[in-house]
């Protein structure tokens, strides 16, 4: 739990206002396309509009909408984090995106399921020359954060697992025999188990472990759709399951006024990148207050929701009874 704990604040540590300079370090060079990051970011066009009025330049617009971004002023617009900035990034400049997740251990790759922009090296060339401005107009205010940051939790989850394999390595330990293996837990007694007994124990284990796995994972010919009966807006429920908003924003426009056959395209994107888990489908539902599907499907696939992890913690915060399964 502590590796799990340690791993989830590193990869999917929500933001706040305190960030807000945090991200503007990583979203400066892109200033030129502030609009199209606050599109991307979900916020609302009457508040872009506001921030066009109130603001001349691009560097000011630009950091209006991270603190719009960071203090939630759309209401549908996803939990601020780490990995919902490097998808936006990515439709816009994917060598951001790319030093982004790299800069902060946000694991972007797997959200970002994009065909390559035939405009990319147009996009790209037109932000380094934005940058090269920039950089001459700011006069070097700014550094940019140094990359030896990412290393860091990388050598502290490392430290934890070395102490922990060397903590068991320690605790238990099998003194093999011709016949018998004989099993030495220093805080009991020792107990003799006869050689067959043991292979039986693991893989008795093994299978369990196994089994667990399955349950974990939804069946390919399981029908989702019916899930979705209760949601009326596709957008929030896709950018929930973590696709990008490229092709959230093709799944409405392709069927602007069919509901049904958004949810089926929905599905359809989301299933066919890799094979999912129920805790993935589950989460939209919490984070969209739809407690009651959310705690339904949860008792019904015994998914539980840890409260020592970050990206528990959004959904025990919408749905605190989400994990009282019935017995």
């Amino acid at each position: 739990l502590m590796i799990m704990s340690v791993l989830a604040s590193v990869k999917d540590h929500l933001l706040g206002t305190d960030d807000h300079n945090d991200v503007y370090l990583e979203c400066q060079d892109l200033s030129a396309n502030w609009e199209d990051i606050a599109i991307n970011l979900r916020i609302k066009r009457n508040i872009i509009d506001t921030i066009i009025e109130d603001d001349k330049k691009a560097t000011k617009r630009l950091s209006a909408s991270i603190s719009s971004w960071l203090k939630r002023q759309s209401p549908d617009q996803p939990l601020p984090t780490w990995r919902v900035l490097c998808n936006a990034i990515n439709e816009i400049n994917k060598g951001a995106a790319e030093k982004i997740a790299k800069n902060h251990q946000c694991d972007c790759d797997k959200c970002i399921v994009l065909p390559e922009d035939t405009k990319q090296n147009e996009v790209e060339g037109s932000v380094n020359s934005t940058s090269t401005n920039r950089k001459d107009e700011e006069n070097g205010k700014h550094d940019k954060p140094t990359n030896l940051k990412a290393f860091v939790p990388i050598l502290v989850v490392s430290v934890l697992v070395a102490l922990i394999a060397g903590v068991y390595g320690l605790k238990f330990h099998y003194q093999v025999t011709q016949d018998d293996v004989v099993f030495q837990d220093t805080t009991t007694k020792n107990s003799i188990l006869p050689s067959s007994t043991i292979n039986t124990v693991k893989t008795t284990e093994n299978v369990e472990t196994t089994a667990e796995k399955d349950r974990s994972l939804i069946p390919e010919d399981e029908n989702l759709l019916v899930h979705l009966q209760i949601i009326s807006e596709v957008l929030p429920f896709c950018t929930h399951l973590c696709l990008p908003p490229h092709d959230c924003n093709i799944i409405r426009a392709q069927n602007p006024t069919d509901l049904g056959l958004q949810k089926v395209a929905l599905l359809t994107n989301w299933r066919g990148v890799k094979k999912r888990t129920w805790k993935e489908f589950i989460i939209p539902f919490a984070l969209l207050s739809k407690c009651v599907k959310a705690k339904e499907l949860a008792n019904e696939h015994s998914v539980y929701f840890d409260p020592q992890l970050k990206e528990d913690q959004a959904v025990l915060k919408r749905c605190k009874d989400i994990n009282d399964h019935d017995s």
